[in-house]
């Protein structure tokens, strides 16, 4: 692996993305980061890294955090945050984005069923025993054909994990109520992400002005409703391409201008391109 890793440490961005059924639905990569820089986004599931190289910055919670070469990253589901290197040197990680049902089955197996949810209230956390089972975690769900070595090292981890990190209760002052009107839109922007919808069409939907629409969304949502627009082109793009769909055909279905405007809103929001996402 030191050799893989000397070449992932280039000046040369490079990613490397595969996906893991063992114990639940884990998705993984593996990149070293120069010049990208992370669109303000969302994932469904947690988002938990390791920082290899360098140092990455992200905002997060209305504050903006850093973490360095043998830290972890930790975002809960739904948590609103962008991310880039410090500086010119970029940073390289290795992270999962893991299906709440991953964590929270670790959880319920480890206590016997006595907690069945986490969530991780600091974003940046120095355990570096921690950081390195991540790691072999990770290097592990890469190399290994042993579905029961995946699966019992997928368990112990997170187990650990939501142990050492976890809050085993979710406190209801960290869940702000959605307006009825933010869900509608939102709802709306779902059910009609193929078609070439505007601001207007969407802000009279809502009965609301323009601007008073962007402003009450991205309070609640932490995104423009364009921006939430953009993700769930992503997200379903994503789909489409697991399941064998052309690069090209993906773009065209979901309204993109054009191959290289599908790429690059990709790779913002994923840190890969669809063509590596789909081979890998």
């Amino acid at each position: 692996m030191q050799a893989n890793n000397k070449k992932l440490y280039s000046q040369k961005e490079e990613t490397k993305v595969w996906h893991s059924n063992e114990f639940g639905h884990l998705e993984c990569l593996k990149a070293n980061y120069v010049t990208h820089s992370f669109a303000p986004h969302t994932h469904e599931g947690f988002a938990i890294g390791v920082v290899e190289r360098g140092i990455e910055v992200f905002n997060l919670r209305g504050n903006r955090y850093q973490a360095g070469k043998d830290q972890i990253i930790l975002i809960n589901p739904g948590e609103v945050h962008d991310g880039n290197g410090l500086n010119n040197e970029g940073w390289a990680f290795s992270i999962f984005y893991a299906d709440p049902k991953v964590l929270n089955r670790a959880l319920a197996e480890s206590s016997e069923g006595r907690q069945k949810e986490t969530f991780f209230k600091e974003p940046v956390v120095n355990d570096p025993l921690l950081a390195g089972k991540l790691l072999q975690l990770h290097r592990t769900l890469e190399n290994s054909n042993s579905f029961l070595e995946k699966e019992i090292l997928i368990l112990e981890t997170f187990a650990q994990l939501t142990s050492r990190q976890g809050e085993k209760t979710i406190e209801p002052k960290e869940v702000l109520p959605e307006p009825k009107v933010v869900s509608r839109v939102k709802s709306y922007i779902e059910e009609n992400y193929l078609d070439n919808i505007t601001l207007a069409e969407i802000s009279a939907f809502a009965y609301m002005s323009q601007f008073h629409l962007i402003r009450v969304f991205k309070k609640h949502t932490g995104l423009s409703p364009y921006a939430y627009l953009e993700q769930i082109r992503i997200n379903r793009a994503k789909e489409l391409l697991l399941k064998g769909e052309s690069i090209i055909q993906t773009a065209y279905e979901l309204g993109f201008t054009d191959q290289s405007h599908f790429t690059k809103t990709f790779k913002r929001f994923t840190g890969t391109t669809p063509g590596l996402y789909q081979n890998q």
